[in-house]
């Protein structure tokens, strides 16, 4: 899976009882595909599941699809600019998470005989 968070943010503070509005100071949007071709003897026996979360302030989205002997992998991350109430800081959280959990999946590929 691209490491589409390097070119994020650096990650928040880990605690979700905030009690103060949070601030996200820019707005951009980062988009990432990978293209590989595999051999007619090889074939995915396993893909990365897709995955689409939206929220007020951010919103990342993952898909791998195999078709025609080519894995692709489209991801992309939005981050909206803006000031969020603290109730929705673990959700931050909690988004950063699952796009780090999203960059450890792997595609596992058979030969074919």
């Amino acid at each position: 899976m691209p490491h589409i968070l390097t070119l994020a943010t650096p990650p928040p503070p880990t605690y979700d009882q905030r009690k103060e509005p949070f601030e996200i100071t820019q707005s951009y949007h980062v988009l990432d595909t990978i293209i590989i071709k595999l051999q007619e003897n090889y074939a995915p026996e396993s893909l990365p599941n897709d995955i689409d979360l939206n929220y007020s302030f951010a919103a990342y989205r993952s898909q791998t699809h195999y078709e025609n002997n080519t894995l692709t992998t489209i991801t992309s991350y939005e981050q909206k600019k803006g000031i969020y109430p603290a109730m929705q800081f673990a959700d931050y959280i909690k988004l950063n998470k699952e796009m780090k959990n999203t960059m450890r999946q792997k595609a596992v590929l058979s030969r074919k005989d």
